[in-house]
């Protein structure tokens, strides 16, 4: 329909002209507007230049850059918008390409198609009456966002007379807890597999939490292997290659717990991604030695060590200023008097320690860099025991397009080059190095990450702590690289940002919302990036512990497969996202990435992928509590910018049980006169339980019943219902992640 019939169709509904105002939209406040690039301008480009979309200029409007978003409240004081958009002629020829959409009440009202710097002007007009919100989206082209200069002119609202558009403020959150009070009974974290190569280092903190004092024994360890109860430290070396399986046995006053751990001697050196801290965004280059030391007693006091918080990594600022005294090679700075003795007192505590530099001359910060001194400074890494070693592009920028200018360069290889040069350098060293390659997602570098000997590669620019930074320039930019992902090289979103950041005077507590931390959370642990804390430790604060100690939600994490979570749907600000587990489940996360309300999200079995003929039991990972049964969809009302985070479990068939879940030997004797049951039965596995009765359709009969699971032979008495029928029934013993079924026979 024409734009100006449309208009006249929508004027003419109001009862007088008189009573309405036209608002020009370049005249609102813009401040607002969240965008991937620049800042959005008032009647100029994102650049600073006249508008101009196709040799025409325009005179009012709004510059801006894809992706953005601009959030309007209407208070259904609206009629209409109208206007033009198109991508701004500012740019190279051969690029820009962004599609347009204006969104009402998480209702799609307009979209442009995908446009380009050829393409005319395309005109709106759309209907506003009785509408709460409005949005103005820009996305890239389903490309990049290279030269997505996107253009909003002569645009103008038609509004109630006096009211004007106002962007929309966030409501202020309160802080909410949703992972369970810790739990005092010994519990066993962090990853299962331990990767090395022969006759290499080897250094495992066993990570324990529950009630002190705790007792901790190792069987079947291999030889060349020692284990330090009071450190609770497994060192040494495995000389051979293969798969050397142990058990893990803890106990206090209140139970026991146990597990298998396994070594895995080999080419890979890394079966789970990393968790840990990083000193940048709490110290920048001003961190000190005194400072690491500060956060390694933080993460060991604050119980994080004990779920499996095991790398400590020291970032810019480590060197010494001087450039002509490290043309040598790196130099510890005075702020870092004993750098070496240091890294020995972090691995006498169980923890890892990385070191940063730079293939440049000089770093981030204008410190000194690695180059034309990458093997010296591999050797020095070596000697100083580090376990990982971040390479951060900064300073190689200016050498990169220096490079560029020769006839012929390419640019992948000259992006690969001073990577591959480090890498080479530190397998030389004699213990197994984590090369973590921060270049920042250029030359699609997940790509080739891997195949020069990166453990994890940086797929998008550094993240800020606000939602727009977080959710639309990294987090949900990473659909499709789940494929490059997996054992020994992880995509790397950057670090965690909660809790308190940056130094001295500038310290302030993340923009992150509760809601959006959550969501952060969430969403690193079902794509694999490493969680990298970077914050100031000694202010840590209760709401964040208890983000970081949700035993389940870690446990996904590191789940063994290593198998990176994938998006499963999108619908604009929709998405759910899927991570296959080794138990044979999926975690599954829903996510509301709207600014303005709770919206439902729903997606059926197919869209999951998952088995027709197996029952799944659905956990909720965050309350660790089971909610139900999966039938034909899942469906969850969501906050806005929140997050439904669970898992499917996979349950055994009605009177069979699952071969991993090794319970076995079940007896049970029912007394139908008592409305009692007495059972015992044999079990591997440890833990708070819940047992259940579950008739032939499926249905639970009576009320479930909580019970410590231990190892080995164990008895118990199960209340029956009272007049229970004669027939087959199932119980259902779940632990966890765990659920087997055995059938029992009723007979009066």
């Amino acid at each position: 329909m024409n734009a100006l019939i449309l208009l006249l169709m929508i004027l003419s509904s109001v009862s007088t002209f008189a009573m309405v105002d036209t608002i020009r939209l370049s005249s609102l406040d813009i401040s607002a507007i969240k965008q991937d690039f620049g800042y959005a301008k008032k009647d100029r480009s994102v650049m600073g230049n006249p508008l101009r979309i196709a040799g025409t200029n325009y005179e009012h409007g709004i510059g801006t850059h894809a992706g953005s978003k601009f959030t309007l409240s209407l208070q259904k004081q609206a009629y209409a918008l109208t206007g033009l958009v198109g991508i701004d002629e500012g740019i190279f020829p051969e690029m820009g390409s962004a599609e347009f959409l204006i969104i009402s009440d998480g209702q799609i009202l307009w979209r442009s198609g995908i446009m380009n710097r050829t393409m005319l002007a395309r005109s709106f007009s759309v209907d506003l009456t009785n509408r709460r919100t409005c949005e103005l989206l820009v996305f890239d082209g389903n490309d990049n966002i290279f030269s997505d200069h996107a253009n909003w002119v002569n645009a103008y609202f038609i509004v109630n007379k006096g009211f004007k558009p106002i962007p929309f403020i966030r409501p202020i959150e309160e802080e909410y807890t949703l992972t369970p009070e810790e739990s005092l009974l010994p519990m066993i974290h962090g990853k299962t597999q331990y990767g090395a190569k022969p006759g290499s280092d080897i250094l495992h903190y066993v990570p324990v939490s529950g009630l002190e004092p705790l007792s901790i024994v190792i069987d079947n360890l291999p030889a060349g292997l020692t284990f330090d109860s009071y450190r609770r430290i497994i060192q040494g070396s495995i000389e051979k290659i293969g798969t050397y399986s142990i058990t893990i046995r803890a106990e206090n006053a209140l139970g026991k717990a146990q597990s298998t751990f396994l070594f895995r001697i080999g080419d890979t050196i890394s079966f789970s991604p990393p968790i840990g801290w990083s000193s940048w965004y709490a110290h920048w280059e001003y961190v000190t030695q005194e400072d690491i030391y500060k956060a390694a007693h933080a993460l060991r006091t604050s119980g994080l060590q004990q779920y499996g918080f095991e790398y400590i990594l020291i970032d810019d600022g480590w060197q010494d200023t001087s450039h002509a005294l490290s043309k040598q090679g790196l130099k510890p700075a005075p702020t870092f008097p004993d750098l070496e003795a240091m890294i020995d007192s972090l691995h006498a505590m169980g923890f890892k320690v990385g070191i940063y530099s730079s293939p440049g001359s000089h770093t981030c910060v204008k410190l000194p860099g690695s180059l034309n001194h990458e093997e010296q400074d591999a050797d020095y890494f070596c000697s100083i025991k580090a376990d990982l070693v971040k390479h951060d592009w900064c300073g190689y920028q200016s050498v990169y397009d220096s490079l560029m200018k020769s006839s012929g360069a390419d640019p992948t290889s000259l992006a690969i080059a001073p990577y591959a040069l480090m890498s080479k350098a530190l397998q030389r060293c004699n213990r197994d190095i984590f090369f973590m390659v921060c270049q920042y997602g250029n030359n699609e570098v997940w790509k080739w990450g891997r195949s020069i000997g990166g453990h994890s590669w940086r797929t998008t620019t550094d993240i800020q702590d606000n939602w727009w930074s977080m959710s639309n320039i990294v987090g949900f930019r990473q659909a499709g690289l789940e494929q490059y992902a997996g054992h020994n090289g992880w995509n790397d979103m950057d670090h965690l940002r909660l809790g308190y950041s940056q130094p001295g005077r500038y310290m302030q507590k993340t923009q992150l919302t509760p809601h959006e931390q959550y969501t952060q959370v969430a969403l690193w642990a079902l794509l694999n990036s490493p969680l990298i804390l970077s914050m100031h430790m000694d202010s840590l604060d209760a709401f964040t512990l208890q983000l970081l100690k949700n035993h389940e939600v870690l446990a996904m994490h590191q789940d063994p497969l290593g198998i990176q979570g994938r998006r499963v749907y999108k619908n604009i600000w929709q998405e759910i996202w899927s991570k296959p587990l080794l138990n044979g489940g999926l975690a599954i996360g829903l996510f509301n990435r709207d600014d303005v309300g709770e919206q439902t999200l729903a997606i059926t079995r197919n869209e999951l992928g998952v088995n027709p003929d197996i029952r799944y039991r659905i956990r909720d990972l965050w309350t660790q509590n089971d909610i139900g049964y999966l039938d034909q969809q899942l469906q969850y009302t969501i906050p806005s910018h929140g997050v439904r985070l669970i898992a499917l479990i996979p349950e055994s068939p009605l009177g069979s049980v699952q071969e991993e879940d090794q319970i076995s030997s079940l007896r049970i004797i029912p007394q139908p006169a008592t409305d009692i049951a007495y059972c015992s039965f044999n079990s591997s596995h440890q833990g708070q339980g819940i047992i259940e009765i579950i008739d032939a359709n499926g249905s639970l009969i009576g009320t479930p019943i909580s019970i410590d699971i231990k190892k080995g032979m164990q008895a118990f008495t199960l209340p029956l219902p009272q007049n229970m029928a004669s027939g087959l029934y199932g119980l259902k013993i779940s632990t966890g992640f765990s659920t087997v079924f055995h059938p029992i026979l009723i007979v009066h």
